[in-house]
């Protein structure tokens, strides 16, 4: 989303910002389940129920179609496992490597739990804000934020970091529970939020797993080419 059109400068933009994300500031861990769809480098991804827990340098995912439970990821910014269920196969990584090889999205534990909490950056301090048509637009440290005023009061509608777009498509008290995330034309992504448990205690097993004897390790580029899934969906 980028409106067009002459701006104007919106000087009360870092306040607005800042009590939007009052809340937000205020959780350090979650857990989530998500409903996950899409396509990444042409090849759909399956409904997929996702099971999250989250902290700012730390990331636990297993992601299920119906019973069958299809890969597994843990670890923190510097390293993360991830294991293919369906293969026997296994990766690993920096957390945003990992990430973008599996959903061509590079995603570190901080920047999910922003966009899944509603702050979008780890870092909220506003460096410029203009308003753009309809929307307010803000700058950050690292990415851009679109704000739409609805029933006379700001909410958030969309942001940009990095090359990647997230447009919120529905908000319940100011947390996302319906998100689009999109990276050019290869890759397409809906979150829906169907349970969120914020500031949960997350014990450090959740973030560890532990690699079969029989999986076969695949490099990075392995993953990429084939895709999360070998094919199979």
């Amino acid at each position: 989303m980028r409106p067009a059109g002459p701006t104007t400068p919106f000087p009360e933009g870092a306040a607005v910002w800042t009590s939007l994300t009052d809340a937000c500031r205020k959780v350090t861990a979650v857990r989530a389940e998500l409903r996950v769809s899409g396509r990444v480098h042409g090849s759909r991804v399956p409904s997929l129920t996702t099971g999250v827990g989250l902290d700012a340098g730390r990331i636990s995912l297993v992601a299920m179609v119906g019973a069958r439970r299809v890969f597994a990821l843990a670890g923190d910014t510097a390293s993360v496992i991830w294991l293919n269920q369906l293969e026997g196969t296994s990766t690993r990584g920096t957390a945003a490597a990992v990430t973008d090889a599996l959903i061509g999205i590079p995603l570190e534990p901080a920047r999910l739990l922003a966009l899944l909490t509603g702050c979008v950056s780890a870092d909220p301090a506003v460096v410029s804000s203009e308003r753009a048509g309809a929307f307010v637009r803000l700058r950050t440290a690292d990415s851009v934020i679109y704000l739409r005023e609805r029933e006379g009061r700001w909410q958030l509608a969309a942001a940009e970091f990095r090359d990647v777009v997230v447009d919120y498509r529905h908000l319940e008290a100011g947390t996302p529970r319906d998100l689009d995330l999109r990276r050019g034309t290869d890759v397409s992504l809906r979150l829906r939020v169907i349970e969120f448990e914020r500031n949960s205690q997350l014990p450090p097993a959740v973030f560890r797993l532990q690699v079969p004897g029989a999986f076969v390790e695949h490099p990075l580029d392995e993953v990429r080419r084939r895709g999360p899934f070998g094919g199979e969906f």
